[in-house]
């Protein structure tokens, strides 16, 4: 249910904005007079964070349409308390807009699981925007304070570390030294690979340019956005465990390019696929599923374009497949 997957980013957004992993402080030999006490104000801004995600470790994020009524109350007291303690942080100057926005954004991250507790998991959809939006602005927010002050708040480029500025885009060159599943070396096409939850996942066949497919399959289908594309991944993922499972490969496998940018089948969706993947059926142990994700890409961003599994990244696993664009 793609709604659902709405939910979940909201949730790691929240995280985001509070609780990447602690990194060294870097300190700059004359500290602006502006910057001066921002690293403990983030290094406090932080603990809150590794506190409200600690507190959530009980709690299953990617599945929130299961939750029980002490689930939501246990991840909304979580939220309140992040509130409360963010608020309770005095913050140098240049920080105000940043705290305000974070709490903001934890404000609205609570506003929309209240909704779903009340209506459903389909009231996620009004919020897909505002979440956005949110994210958007925080970075608008944070790069330059990082840049001015040499303070690392926040994971810009999702590597597992805070950073200064935006991060390093990947490297899209092919390094056969590499290890296997590196983004620099990874797993050929029709190449399957172990990953989380006891399944392996292999890319059988791409279509860069599906746009005309997808338009053809529902009349209700609409092109993508100016200077976009819909790219099509054939995928089967094969269940290696000893009970029958469902894969949710439309919220789990990812699109990312070189530049760091991440594509979702939920947030950058197509519209209906053909032969869409269908995360509903259940599979057998040994047995195998097979249908097609869809992202909307950016047709200059294709080259070096990569897939992984977001439940890989969140373990520390994470690994990458070639969708046939190495060098392109």
């Amino acid at each position: 249910m793609k709604n659902r997957l709405i939910v979940v980013l909201g949730l790691f957004l929240a995280f985001g904005l509070l609780a990447p992993v602690t990194a060294g402080s870097r300190v700059l030999a004359q500290e602006p007079v502006d910057c001066r006490g921002l690293q403990a104000y983030v290094d406090d801004y932080h603990a809150v964070g590794q506190t409200y995600q600690t507190a959530l470790n009980s709690v299953d994020t990617s599945d929130v349409e299961n939750w029980t009524a002490e689930e939501f109350t246990l991840v909304l007291a979580s939220i309140d308390t992040a509130i409360g303690g963010v608020n309770a942080l005095t913050p140098p100057p240049i920080a105000a807009e940043l705290q305000a926005k974070a709490v903001a954004s934890l404000e609205l991250f609570k506003e929309m699981l209240t909704a779903i507790q009340t209506d459903g998991v389909f009231a996620a959809m009004t919020y897909i925007d505002q979440v956005n939006a949110a994210e958007g602005e925080m970075n608008a927010i944070v790069l330059p304070i990082e840049e001015h002050c040499n303070v690392a708040i926040l994971d810009n480029d999702d590597d597992g570390t805070p950073e200064v500025g935006a991060g390093e885009a990947l490297d899209p060159a092919i390094d056969p030294s590499a290890p296997l599943g590196d983004y620099n070396n990874p797993y050929p096409l029709g190449t399957a690979q172990p990953t989380e939850g006891e399944w392996s996942i292999q890319v059988d066949s791409v279509t860069p340019d599906g746009t005309q497919a997808v338009l053809d399959e529902n009349s209700f289908n609409e092109e993508p956005e100016a200077g976009r594309q819909f790219f099509i991944a054939t995928i089967t993922a094969t269940n290696n465990g000893t009970a029958t499972a469902t894969f949710d490969g439309n919220f789990r496998l990812r699109a990312r390019g070189a530049d760091g940018t991440e594509y979702t089948a939920f947030g950058d969706a197509c519209g209906v696929t053909p032969n869409e993947w269908d995360q509903n059926i259940e599979v057998a142990p040994g047995q195998s599923l097979t249908g097609n994700l869809c992202w909307s890409i950016p047709s200059d961003q294709l080259a070096n374009l990569r897939m992984f599994d977001d439940d890989a990244l969140d373990a520390g696993t994470v690994a990458f497949w070639s969708l046939g664009q190495d060098g392109a």
